[in-house]
C-alpha cells in the first residue's frame, strides 16, 4: 500500500525502497525487510548540531521543515515515525526520510498503526487507535520549534539534546 501510494504521487522526501516479505532468514524463520535506497547525509540532530552556530541556515532548515510537514499533510501522508534517525539531511540542505514501516497513506483509512514510534517526539496520547494523515502534526511541531529555539540560542542543543531529540 505504501509504496505503491508513494510511488505515485512522487514526494521529494522519500527514497525508493522495496518490500520484500522474506528478506531476512534468521533461526530458521524469514522476517520482512524493507530495502532502500542508500542515504548520503547526516541525521537531523547532527545535522543541526554541526550547523547551530548558523543562525539564518538553521532557520532555512525549519521553513524547510515546516514545507516538508505541509506537504505530506496535503497529500493526506504521514511519516509517523518522525524523530531525529529517520530523518535526513542532505549536503544541499534537503531532507530524506527513512524507515517506512509506520507509513499512512489514504488507502489504509481505518486500519490501527503498525507501530507507535518514538516517544520523544509523538504525542503522549497516542495509540495504535490514532492512526491518520495528521500523525506528523505534533512531531512536526516539536522539530520546528526545537529548530526555532536553536536558531535563537544554540547552546540550547548542547544542553537539552539526549540524541533522543533535539531540544525537547
Amino acid at each position: 500500500l505504501v509504496s505503491e501510494h508513494l510511488g505515485v504521487i512522487g514526494l521529494p522526501y522519500v527514497v525508493r525502497f522495496q518490500f520484500q516479505p522474506e528478506g531476512l532468514l534468521l533461526g530458521g524463520q524469514s522476517y520482512p525487510i524493507v530495502k532502500m535506497a542508500w542515504v548520503d547525509g547526516m541525521t537531523m540532530t547532527r545535522w543541526v548540531k554541526e550547523h547551530k552556530e548558523d543562525s539564518e541556515t538553521i532557520k532555512e532548515l525549519a521553513r524547510s521543515w515546516r514545507g516538508m510537514i505541509g506537504a505530506l499533510y496535503g497529500l493526506s501522508v504521514a511519516h509517523a515515525d518522525l524523530q531525529q534517525g529517520n530523518v535526513m539531511v542532505t549536503a544541499d540542505g534537503n531532507f530524506k526520510l527513512i524507515d517506512y514501516d509506520g507509513m499512512y497513506v489514504p488507502s489504509m483509512y481505518g486500519k490501527s498503526a503498525p507501530e507507535l514510534g518514538h516517544p520523544s517526539w509523538n504525542h503522549p496520547k497516542r495509540s495504535a487507535e490514532t492512526f491518520g494523515p495528521y500523525l506528523d502534526q505534533f512531531p512536526g511541531l516539536v522539530g520546528y520549534l526545537s529548530l526555532q529555539a536553536v536558531a535563537a540560542q544554540p547552546a540550547l542543543i548542547d544542553e537539552y539534546c539526549t540524541d533522543e531529540n533535539i531540544i525537547l
